[in-house]
């Protein structure tokens, strides 16, 4: 993300959709591409949330779909030339 502003209304989303957020990581510089620049911009940020309520593996697919609906609410620019301005990826961690 670049905008804090677009990430805190999508993170509500999210706890609308998830539940309690049960931990977060410090925000940091995503520096390790360029691979959003053109679609997202320049600085982008990156920060990981922990949802206290756990999820089965198999429900990834309806998750994924989920957020990226979630992306696409907060998206500028046309069918052709869609820009996102969060990028949200589900993950799954296990001990």
């Amino acid at each position: 993300y670049a905008d804090s502003d677009v990430l805190g209304r999508a993170v509500k989303l999210l706890e609308d959709e998830f539940g309690t957020i049960e931990m977060k990581s410090a925000t940091f510089d995503f520096t390790m591409t360029d691979y959003y620049a053109d679609e997202m911009g320049k600085d982008l940020k990156k920060i990981f949330y922990c949802f206290k309520n756990p999820v089965e593996l198999k429900t990834f697919p309806d998750i994924k779909h989920e957020t990226n609906e979630i992306e696409l609410r907060f998206a500028g620019g046309d069918e052709e030339n869609l820009r996102r301005r969060v990028n949200i990826d589900p993950g799954y961690v296990t001990l």
